[in-house]
């Protein structure tokens, strides 16, 4: 199995929570999706590593009547799980019950891809914290009547796509929002540039082409922002030095390029406002992205670092408002990274629209993006996908001390 992790948005664009879904990694049929989403979650919450996929987040899993009335259910964290009651829920009086005792031992419950129908959810109302309002369902609806029809439970509005539905959700009265919207460059250029973000893509060219450490150097010193935060990343992390260091120079010298290239990438997305980086949605979804190319083209034998760049790279449009043909430009991209980030082309590419087809849990393109890479195991794509969700989990969290 591989794990499909979505995230919610609050009304600030950060990250609130993940639904997690999980498919067979060969692409094949299973009959009730859903129940199998929360069974594996059940039962993948035994593993305390399995946890930190999610950082400090819930977890939203889909649930029918059967699972909420099994054993498994225990088996979640009713701290950190919400509870998705399907639209295919009948609630007799013993489910209804069973939604009461599980609210009382400290599940969240939410009424999933609710389209409008009150009756329809009428028997937990009292008992919700969320209503998911499906977005095409309501389609030219008035979504501030909709808050107003369902009193003082959290709305939140799933399949957002476009700027246009997240700020028309937003000003009717919702607090969460779960689509892709956040990934699109049109969002962006709504919020205007930042000049970090700028300067940091200035010196990542430098890097990438391989500048000597004085024109790293002089890049850097043209922006003051950059030297402050370099000096503080490198201080942070010097505590077994002799002195702390104080030089720009020295930075550069004593934290190395890769390290560096890696900072870089990471001021490109969070920019000036130095975002929390478990709670920015377009770097945990590129650090993810990147790092399951990574481990898939190992697996394929092919150099990772070039994989990996490419999906980090991958959602500078969004972070920057710049189409992918100029940042490929700017950045100086080979011949073949180019072709795969603007038109998709070669194994670059389409390890690239894998990687993407696993993130929206698109089952379909995923199968057939495979076929095209007959090279990777099942087992192959499940420890990739779950590598790259771990790794984006941890960025940002304080590194455990070492005992002496």
């Amino acid at each position: 199995m591989y794990v499909a992790r979505q995230p919610i948005l609050d009304r600030e664009r950060r990250i609130a929570g993940y639904e997690l879904l999980f498919r067979p990694a060969g692409g094949g049929p299973i009959r009730d999706p859903m129940r199998a989403s929360a069974t594996v979650a059940a039962r993948a919450f035994a593993d305390p590593a399995f946890a930190d996929l999610l950082g400090p987040h819930p977890a939203f899993i889909n649930v029918d009547a059967d699972f909420l009335a099994s054993d498994l259910v225990e088996l979640l964290p009713a701290q950190r799980t919400v509870l998705e009651l399907l639209e295919t829920i009948e609630y007799t009086p013993a489910t209804v019950a069973r939604c009461r005792e599980l609210k009382a031992r400290g599940f969240r419950l939410a009424a999933d891809d609710w389209a409008g129908d009150r009756a329809a959810i009428a028997p937990v109302l009292g008992l919700l914290d969320i209503v998911k309002v499906d977005v095409p369902a309501l389609a030219g609806g008035d979504a501030a009547a909709v808050a107003h029809a369902l009193g003082g439970v959290t709305l939140l509005a799933e399949k957002v796509e476009t700027a246009a539905d997240y700020e028309r959700f937003a000003a009717g009265g919702f607090a969460l929002f779960q689509g892709y919207y956040f990934a699109r460059p049109e969002t962006f250029a709504r919020a205007g540039r930042d000049p970090q973000r700028e300067a940091a893509l200035e010196v990542l060219a430098l890097v990438l082409g391989d500048a000597s450490e004085r024109e790293i150097e002089r890049a850097i010193r043209r922006h003051p922002a950059l030297v402050v935060g370099l000096l503080r990343l490198v201080n942070s992390a010097a505590a077994g030095l002799a002195r702390p260091i104080g030089s720009l120079r020295e930075a550069l010298v004593h934290l190395g390029r890769t390290p560096l290239r890696l900072w870089l990438q990471l001021l490109v997305y969070v920019g000036a406002g130095g975002a929390d980086p478990a709670s920015d949605p377009l770097l945990q979804t590129a650090a993810a992205r990147a790092k399951t190319m990574e481990a898939l083209a190992q697996r394929l034998g092919r150099a990772g670092e070039r994989a990996f760049l490419l999906g980090i790279v991958s959602l500078f449009d969004a972070a920057t408002g710049l189409a992918r043909a100029e940042l490929a430009r700017r950045l100086a991209l080979d011949d073949e990274t180019r072709a795969a980030l603007v038109e998709g082309a070669g194994p670059l590419g389409a390890l690239l629209a894998l990687a993407e087809a696993l993130e929206r849990d698109d089952a379909a393109a995923a199968a057939r993006l495979r076929a095209q890479l007959p090279a990777l195991s099942d087992d192959d794509l499940a420890e990739a996908t779950r590598a790259g969700l771990a790794w984006a989990a941890a960025l940002g969290r304080p590194r455990k001390a070492h005992a002496p």
